[in-house]
């Protein structure tokens, strides 16, 4: 994946690299989102389970809401500038979550809610990083 752009809580705008990190971590999500709302303290979850602090966390709204969802336990979410370029902009679905390497190479993705199974999928994709 090309690197890109995001906006933080202030709206100052935030390089997204991933050559500086072992491993990148994406979740995206959206305000109005019933998915995104389950599947929210299961991304929680499997990040506190994983317990590597070498994998940078990104939690990234995708609707331009002004109302900033944070999700607990789980850094303060970032926004995608609209209208979104390049791979942002060719995002399937929200819930997303992906997990990139250091070259910005994508080694895992999952659409939609996660359950139960694709929780545990996470966790061991974060523990083979």
């Amino acid at each position: 994946l090309a690197p890109g752009t995001l906006l933080d809580p202030a709206g100052a705008l935030v390089p997204l690299r991933f050559d500086d990190t072992v491993g990148t971590l994406l979740l995206f999500h959206a305000a109005g989102c019933g998915a995104c709302a389950t599947t929210r303290p299961l991304w929680a979850s499997a990040v506190a389970e994983a317990a590597r602090p070498d994998v940078r966390v990104l939690c990234v709204q995708t609707d331009g809401a002004s109302e900033r969802i944070d999700l607990e336990g789980l850094p303060p979410s970032l926004a995608v500038p609209l209208p979104p370029e390049g791979w942002l902009a060719a995002l399937p679905a929200v819930p997303a979550t992906l997990l990139v390497d250091s070259a910005g190479v994508l080694g895992r993705a999952w659409y939609g809610e996660l359950d139960g199974s694709t929780r545990a999928e996470l966790v061991r994709a974060l523990a083979e990083l």
